[in-house]
């Protein structure tokens, strides 16, 4: 049978807490409150096998995992007469009985009716047997335990190395134990195996020091173990385990439990209940902080030569007892097979067999494969430098000097700067079309071909309103596009930014904004959707669709992975000031920042979300695992790529003033869940150091590898052609087709606040001397995250081209905004700083001239309003763009006024970041 999971409290039902257990991460953790069940102890105990069939499996269910026992005493022959098999090791590929019932661990690796199981095997070296592992006379058996390992990736394995250390009859000498386990995991290490965590465990008799005393190194081991018989006045072992554990911040593995001493066909269920296992769950209850597996021994023990006295303990034969088991287990707290063990500990299970590593081409290499096979077997092959590779981004700040150079096109360059291979590759926006060929060929050449494992690195960019390159199509910023009400043409226009993007090398762009901006203060506004967080949804998904090519997650081949950003707040910071603290509660945080969200992720599936800058309650969304997992994973079911924001860990070390230094911020980031550092590597570059010192469990960092890696394998990577095709970037480029619709965006983006006396539409031929006057009349302000387009229309080139001979049409600038305006937004907004104001003395002269064009005329289109460097992000002191005020500069303010006193007929148009 298999556990249905209830929604009714029971009397002895675990209530988990949450925040108590947040700091244990270990390997294969189970999440906080929940216990991670298993059942052994030999083949007929546990039954479930094709040989045994009357077990534990059989009779009460199926448990989360088996546990097992096998023998690293070769020749050796114990108290009970049994000698242990020459040349193999006991218990493991074929069966072994030692006076402890049969064993045999592949026989339940064969069982289909295990097949969830997550397996525990235990390895003795009694006899003597420490003292041969770590002298290495004992390598052809750790050889052959490796290899069963690495023949089962698509299962997980608890390994308990020497169970138990401090057990009377092991006799295990302390400096031996801790090389014969330090030998045995760097064997496991030397494979690249990450289907498995090991467990140090004690018996029930350990005595004070006797952990530090046998202590491997807490970077050789994921859990601590102990074994649990009930009765701890008589068996204190729990209380120096416990104490131990919660030391190292490692999980908790009750390895071994059960009644011993009382025979179940001789008493009384209820008595039994209420006394043995009342106290058991209470236990667990007791310790829930780092209690995350459990395992019940489920035997005839007297009818076993090695175990005579230890009673009957088959919870199936008693009835009672069976079905009060059957309900706790049940419980939401304890997962059994039914709840898909490795999924909950964060591994993936394979669901077809994968070529032998003997083959010519690895598994992760073969495109017939599922995702998720690929992605085991290629984690599986990887070192940790390699793990943490993949989970952090490199990028240069100067573009220029890098183009200028040329060493961007050559393979070498990025051999030096990511030895181990990369996640993903930040932009180079000022690379032409030919250039972005040859730096495609580059990057292709070094990582499929040069590094290791052939892993290809994300290209990633920006298409705010358009691919934000050099040659690329624009389109009117977000808060114009939201304006049309049109989810119709913003997928449109977010799949050819898509197309533009894929056909020059970029497979992930951090796009779309789905910030609800309210506070217009804030110098990001022209990225946002507007105020409204129904309409906010709706957009954003449209643009996922067009980004992605679909709405169920696909990415199509010539489009690219969506993100959404940023999670959450961060356009109500307080004040309108970029990266300042999120102000306004947990109600409104929750009723409005994230219902976008919500909807996006469940309707559009975009295969990444990034993490915002400012603060919720004090800690930074970077490092704020309620925000990353309880929120977002938990109560929005985000399953995705959760991505950091550029600079985030330094911010939240630098700016915020969190951590004690830069690898304490990175532990706390993944930790919290997130899953790629961009652009550098700040606090990510310390995780390979944190894992072998054991202070980060090296599973966290696998569940982050295997998103990244997935999402590499969904986008074609590895069989993506090693160069483009630059006549189809090139005629995306310039295809007319893009060019109409970004011209019908511009249309439906524009507001019309007012029209006394249906002035407008204008008829061509009534005005004969037309005036366009203003700082954004020969200037196309594209607004911020602007690409560079190959061709550009002003105001009053458009006028001038529409009216023809028609009418006589004249510029005058009027006034100027700074004196280091450049005139092109995307320079603007990257490579200008501090902003150089134009006064009003200095623009008496323009504003003369503007007004006297204006007298001369018969209509004036007066062009006001903002450019990028009055509305961007601003990143630093000196490079602002936040704002104290909603109106124009006080020369525009000046130019308008004397304008409007000439009394001839005006036509504003206000270009601005924000309504």
């Amino acid at each position: 049978m298999t556990f249905m999971k209830s929604k009714l409290t029971f009397l002895l039902c675990i209530i988990t807490s949450p925040l108590l257990a947040a700091e244990i991460t270990g390997k294969f953790t189970p999440p906080a409150g929940q216990v991670l069940v298993f059942a052994g102890q030999d083949n007929m105990s546990v039954g479930g096998t094709q040989e045994y069939s009357d077990g534990y499996v059989d009779n009460i269910g199926v448990p989360g995992g088996i546990t097992h026992y096998v023998y690293f005493s070769e020749g050796w022959t114990n108290g009970f007469g049994r000698t242990f098999p020459l040349g193999s090791v006991a218990g493991l590929n074929s069966e072994v009985e030692w006076a402890a019932g049969p064993m045999c661990q592949k026989a339940y690796l064969d069982s289909p009716r295990l097949k969830e199981c997550v397996m525990h095997v235990s390895i003795s070296m009694e006899g003597g047997g420490e003292v041969k592992v770590a002298n290495g006379s004992f390598d052809h058996l750790i050889d052959e335990f490796v290899q069963f390992i690495a023949d089962y990736p698509d299962r997980v394995f608890f390994i308990r190395i020497g169970y138990e250390f401090d057990g009377s009859w092991n006799k295990y000498e302390p400096d031996s134990f801790k090389k014969a386990f330090r030998r045995i995991v760097d064997a496991l290490r030397e494979r690249n195996l990450s289907n498995y965590a090991t467990v140090f465990a004690s018996s029930s008799t350990v005595k004070p020091g006797q952990f530090e005393e046998y202590d491997p190194g807490a970077e050789y081991y994921d859990w601590i173990g102990y074994s649990w018989w009930g009765n701890e006045k008589k068996f204190g072992n729990a209380v120096p385990a416990l104490a131990y554990a919660r030391k190292l911040k490692k999980p908790v593995f009750i390895a071994e439990s059960t009644p011993r001493g009382h025979y179940f066909d001789k008493e009384d269920p209820e008595t039994l209940w209420s006394g043995w296992f009342n106290e058991f769950f209470q236990h667990i209850e007791d310790n829930k902080d780092v209690v995350r597996a459990v395992s019940y021994i489920n035997a005839d023990w007297d009818g076993q030569d090695m175990w005579d006295g230890w009673g009957q303990t088959c919870i199936q034969t008693l009835p009672l007892l069976k079905q009060k088991w059957q309900t706790m287990m049940a419980e939401k707290t304890f997962i059994n097979a039914a709840d898909h063990p490795h999924k909950v500990i964060g591994f993936s299970p394979r669901t077809t067999p994968l070529q032998s590593s003997k083959s010519s081409q690895p598994a992760y290499k073969n495109a017939s494969l599922p995702d998720i096979d690929r992605v085991a077997d290629l984690l599986s092959r990887m070192t940790i430098e390699e793990k943490v590779a993949q989970i952090t981004g490199w990028w240069f700040h100067d573009e220029r000097k890098l183009q200028r150079e040329g060493s961007v096109f050559k393979p070498e360059f990025y051999a030096k700067k990511c030895p181990h291979g990369i996640g993903e590759l930040g932009p180079l926006h000022n690379l032409s079309i030919d250039e972005d060929m040859r730096h495609y060929i580059a990057i292709q050449e070094y990582f499929r071909n040069q590094t290791r494992l052939g892993i290809p690195a994300i290209l990633h960019d920006e298409a705010a309103h358009g691919f934000m390159k050099f040659q690329a199509n624009s389109f009117p910023a977000p808060i114009g596009l939201a304006c049309s009400w049109n989810p119709s043409l913003l997928e449109e226009i977010y799949s050819c930014a898509a197309q533009e993007a894929r056909s020059r090398g970029v497979a992930h762009v951090l796009s779309p904004v789905v910030d609800v901006a309210r506070e217009l203060r804030w110098g990001r506004v022209d990225e946002t959707l507007g105020e409204d967080p129904f309409l906010v949804g709706r957009l954003g998904e449209a643009m996922v669709r067009g980004l992605q090519g679909s709405d169920n997650g696909t990415i199509k081949p010539d489009h690219v992975a969506a993100t959404l950003k940023h999670f959450a707040g961060y356009a109500g910071t307080a004040g309108g000031r970029n990266r300042s603290p999120y102000p306004n509660g947990m109600r409104h945080l929750l009723d409005t920042e994230i219902p976008p969200f919500r909807y996006v992720i469940k309707n559009g599936r975009p295969a990444s979300v990034m993490a915002a800058f400012n603060e919720i309650d004090g800690l930074p969304c970077h490092i704020n695992h309620w925000m990353l997992q309880g929120v977002l994973r938990d109560r929005l079911g985000f399953d995705g790529l959760l991505v950091g924001d550029y600079q985030g860990l330094n911010l939240v070390r630098w700016y915020q003033k969190i951590g004690t230094n830069d690898a304490d911020v990175g532990k706390m980031a993944l930790e919290s869940g997130l899953q790629l550092e961009l652009p550098n590597a700040f606090g990510y570059k310390h995780l390979t150091k944190l894992v072998k010192s054991g202070q980060v469990n090296e599973t966290l960092i696998d569940t982050a590898v295997r998103e990244m890696l997935s999402l590499k394998f969904r986008l074609g990577l590895f069989e993506a052609p090693m160069a483009l095709d630059a006549a189809k970037a090139k005629n995306l480029a310039a295809s007319t087709e893009t060019n109409s619709l970004a011209t019908e965006a511009a249309r439906q983006s524009i507001v019309l606040l007012k029209n006394e006396g249906n002035f407008l539409p204008l008829k061509l031929g009534i005005h004969k001397n037309i005036a366009v006057i203003g700082p954004n009349a020969t200037v196309c302000r594209l607004g911020s995250y602007s690409g560079m387009p190959q061709k550009t229309v002003s105001l009053f080139e458009g006028i001038r081209d529409y009216v023809g001979n028609q009418a006589t049409v004249k510029h005058a600038e009027g006034c100027q905004i700074a004196t280091n305006d450049t005139g092109n937004s995307y320079k603007n907004w990257r490579y200008v700083d501090e902003i150089h104001y134009t006064s009003l003395e200095d623009n008496q002269e323009r504003i003369r001239s503007a007004v006297q064009l204006a007298h001369n005329s018969d209509l004036v289109v007066l062009a006001l309003g903002e450019n990028v460097l009055l509305s961007r992000e601003a990143w630093g002191e000196n490079h602002i763009g936040d704002r104290t005020t909603f109106e124009l500069t006080t020369s525009q303010q000046e130019l308008a006024s004397q304008v409007l006193a000439t009394g001839k007929p005006v036509v504003l148009i206000l270009n601005n970041g924000k309504p």
